[in-house]
């Protein structure tokens, strides 16, 4: 590669060097873009008006227009180059996954904010485009960060039109890193007024795809992350809105996130949790009890220990009870490894600390909820007692 951009950049002729380029090119059958993507790197430093001449004939160029993108991709994308890329897509030559290599290599870092936001506007609106617009997006802004510069303008809205037109689909391949894009999309362009009837939109489609099964919540943990990060408020409305069956079922894809060791609301801070439940203390509180980290191990291998939000719904509740029941529910594990009765000493020992001082009328609850885990720890002692003697007997046998 070293050798093709040396070519490129001290050829006495290096127009009829990329002729020979393209007729191989397109006698090839399985061609590479390497070489020529490298010869073009190294002639553009000495030469970018031919560089430019080139790279407009492969635009339509039958065998190589199949891949400008990747070519345009090489050099350095001015508004010539999206200029280029403008025509590519209206040719439809080159199938739309290969405008990928747009958000890699910073190939796309210095175009302006205009013509980088008509771009992505223009990848976005072709077949399978929105996918490819939110990755070099998202890689935009990876740049940005590196560099600790500030996104433009225009790449802020670019992110509203996309998230806006977002939909949610049947995990696939990408799913984990396109919720990483999402996540990140969010934070930087969302954070606005313009930003709240997008959020509100992107959590209904959510919590619809996820009544429908089409989706799981906790695919999505850094998007609502993002989005609790800009307006908390908003996605807690939204999301615990309806009749008690759909706020039940925003509770499941909450305790989902909290199944696979993530809750996007914890980086909600409690002040603004409180507030929010404090406007239907009935209904919130136990939803909060439900749903928040209340409890979590302050390092590996050490016990959970309460956080302070965990007394909250137990004396900021009208019904105490309610919230009660909530914790108690989500002290039983959803997985575990070895011995279940320990697993639940542990959580035994976590209720016996619950800090549940303001609220004695919750006295005999506890209680019975203490009793009640006693009584499943020493009945899953004498069912792995029975097992394991059971596996002695196969062994022996």
């Amino acid at each position: 590669m070293r050798d093709v951009l040396g070519l490129g950049s001290s050829t006495a002729k290096p127009y009829e060097i990329w002729q020979a380029f393209v007729t191989e090119f397109a006698a090839t059958d399985k061609p590479d873009t390497g070489l020529m993507g490298g010869f073009l790197t190294g002639l553009q430093k000495r030469d970018a008006t031919l560089t430019n001449k080139m790279l407009d004939e492969a635009v339509e160029h039958p065998s190589v227009g199949v891949y400008f993108p990747h070519l345009q991709a090489r050099v350095t994308v001015d508004v010539q180059g999206v200029r280029r890329l403008r025509r590519a897509l209206e040719v439809g030559n080159a199938d739309i996954t290969l405008y990928y290599a747009l958000g890699y290599g910073r190939a796309s870092d210095d175009v302006p904010g205009p013509q980088f936001r008509d771009l992505l506007l223009a990848i976005a609106s072709k077949p399978g485009g929105l996918t490819v617009a939110l990755e070099i997006l998202s890689m935009r802004l990876v740049a940005n960060g590196i560099d600790k510069r500030e996104p433009v303008p225009e790449v802020a809205e670019t992110g509203r039109v996309l998230l806006d037109a977002f939909e949610f689909h049947e995990k696939n391949g990408r799913t984990d890193r396109e919720d990483r894009e999402l996540g990140r999309i969010a934070q930087v362009s969302l954070s606005g007024d313009e930003g709240v009837p997008i959020v509100r939109r992107i959590i209904r489609k959510m919590m619809a795809a996820v009544g429908r099964y089409d989706i799981h919540a906790y695919d999505q943990d850094d998007l609502v992350t993002g989005l609790l990060r800009v307006h908390p408020k908003v996605v807690l409305d939204e999301a615990f809105s309806g009749d008690a069956k759909a706020r039940g079922k925003a509770v499941q894809a909450f305790v989902g996130f909290q199944r696979f060791h993530k809750n996007p609301l914890d980086v909600v801070p409690d002040d603004v949790l409180l507030a929010w439940c404090d406007a239907d203390p009935a209904v919130r509180y136990p939803l909060m009890a439900a749903s928040a980290g209340l409890f979590k191990r302050p390092a590996n291998n050490e016990p959970h220990e309460w956080l302070p939000l965990a007394s909250k719904p137990l004396y900021k509740a009208p019904d105490p009870h309610a919230a009660l029941n909530e914790i108690v529910r989500r002290l039983r594990p959803w997985s575990w490894s070895g011995s279940l009765a320990t697993k639940l000493e542990e959580r035994l020992k976590l209720l016996e600390q619950l800090p549940a001082d303001h609220t004695p009328e919750l006295a005999n609850a506890l209680n019975k909820a203490k009793t009640d885990l006693q009584e499943s720890i020493a009945k899953e002692r004498k069912n792995e007692a029975a097992e394991s003697r059971a596996r002695g007997g196969r062994f022996e046998d």
